[in-house]
């Protein structure tokens, strides 16, 4: 078993956050609202996706109900992800907006 070193960060070093919605990157130059929107769209997609598959395994298409239930898991934990995302956004502007100048 070997242990690796972990990196030291620096502070003001281009950092890129990849999440689990399609491993899309935020780097400092990425609007957040333009990462949001491709978010939503990836979610929308994996929802879709197991709508597809839940239906498959309704019409007899499949019978491999393993694989139908790990992708409705993933959806619903991308879908808890993003409204975890949301909220905090949600939450950090209402904070700016407490602030007196």
């Amino acid at each position: 078993m070997s242990i690796e070193t972990l990196a030291i960060v620096e502070p003001g070093s281009n950092l890129a956050f990849t999440s689990e919605l399609g491993l899309n990157k935020l780097n400092a130059g990425t609007d957040f609202s333009t990462w949001f929107e491709n978010q939503i769209s990836e979610l929308n997609t994996q929802i879709n996706n197991s709508e597809n598959e839940v239906r498959k395994l309704a019409t007899g298409e499949t019978n491999n109900i393993h694989h139908v239930m790990l992708s409705l898991e993933k959806a619903k934990l991308s879908f808890d992800l993003l409204l975890q995302v949301r909220s905090k956004a949600l939450d950090a502007y209402q904070d700016i907006m407490k602030m007196q100048l």
